[in-house]
């Protein structure tokens, strides 16, 4: 019995199981220019998956509450890793810094 051949769709939808994130191909051609090391990375995505993941839109643009124990618990990070990554990504202009309500995040 010879086998069916997996069509581009179905892999699509196996590779879905437990979800996706839609991540715009813009915000990913943008970033692959940029020389990012591996924390930077990791928090970008990170930022992806807590925005476009849930789909949490502010004013058009993304927004999430990020806190740097945030990143340390999530990433498994050191708090001077998380956090120089996360001043690198703001001195760059990658992400922004906000005042909340108690303390600060980042977008």
């Amino acid at each position: 019995m010879r086998k069916r051949k997996i069509t581009p769709k179905e892999k699509l939808d196996m590779l879905a199981v437990g979800g996706f994130t839609r991540i715009p191909n813009i915000l990913i051609a943008k970033l692959v220019a940029v020389p990012l090391n591996g924390t930077e990375a990791r928090v970008i995505l990170l930022l992806c998956r807590l925005t476009f993941g849930w789909a949490n839109k502010e004013n058009d643009t993304p927004s999430i509450a990020l806190s740097l124990q945030n990143c340390v618990d999530t990433l498994k990070v050191s708090k001077s890793s998380a956090q120089d990554a996360l001043e690198r990504l703001t001195d760059s202009k990658i992400v922004t810094r906000t005042e909340l309500g108690v303390g600060r995040g980042y977008d």
